[in-house]
């Protein structure tokens, strides 16, 4: 198991929360196996006891990767020199490297390869908007 995905979507109805999605899948990377792929739903209005065991031993799992990755951030960074975030798509099961972060830089990565960096002092906010990056420029 090289990475782990989980993916949770709100389901409304007429503005009224209805439940919430879940997608879990651990996976290698390299051999592009799955080795667990779990999908569901829950209602967040109910007590996270009465949701299922497995649901609660899914968000386990992924609270010790959380922590196992950050155990390996400092040791990437030495060995690679810059920490690597890529996309996942679940349904295609591929990978795509998305953003490369060096001290003092971030690298955005095009699916044709291309890249452009901006320097972290040259952003003046950075922030999510509509599901976009967006990044704002210091004059």
């Amino acid at each position: 198991m090289t990475d782990f995905y989980s993916h949770y979507t709100e389901v409304k109805r007429n503005y009224v929360y209805q439940q919430t999605n879940y997608v879990y899948v651990c996976l290698s990377r390299v051999t592009g196996k799955l080795f667990l792929v779990r999908e569901g739903d829950f209602k967040k209005t109910s007590d996270i006891n009465s949701q299922g065991a497995m649901l609660n031993f899914y968000r386990t799992i992924e609270k010790y990767w959380t922590v196992y990755l950050s155990d390996r951030l400092e040791s990437d960074l030495q060995r690679d020199a810059h920490i690597l975030f890529s996309l996942y798509s679940h349904e295609k099961n591929i990978f795509q490297k998305y953003i490369k972060v060096v001290i003092g830089f971030i690298t955005f990565i095009k699916p044709t390869g291309r890249e452009f960096t901006y320097k972290f002092n040259d952003i003046k906010k950075m922030y999510s908007k509509e599901g976009e990056l967006r990044i704002q420029h210091k004059f």
